[in-house]
């Protein structure tokens, strides 16, 4: 069957929604899902990146960055970042037409 999608998908309504899809999407090795949390153009960049990685290590990689803190949402954009093993790092988010993909990390 085909579904048609009226409005926004509910796992990116939010930075938060869209991060914690994009963290299970790595703890079960889902690259494709993975790679729907990120905004169209990004999608590209980062999909090589992705294909790369064996399920182990995109189990890692979710451990890892799971805990994420975000700014203030400024106009469609917010800021995230994590913080893991004394590193941190910053996460950007867009969000187009009612959904917040990442848009860089």
């Amino acid at each position: 069957f085909l579904t048609i999608q009226n409005g926004p998908d509910d796992r990116y309504i939010s930075s938060v929604s869209t991060w914690k899809n994009f963290i299970d999407a790595l703890n079960r090795g889902d690259r494709e899902d993975a790679l729907w949390c990120f905004e169209s153009s990004a999608r590209a960049k980062y999909r090589e990146y992705f294909e790369s990685f064996t399920d182990d290590s995109m189990r890692k990689m979710a451990e890892e960055m799971k805990d994420i803190s975000l700014s203030k949402e400024i106009d469609k954009f917010q800021e995230g970042m994590i913080h893991s093993g004394g590193k941190a790092g910053i996460v950007l988010f867009v969000n187009t037409h009612g959904e917040w993909k990442i848009s860089q990390m």
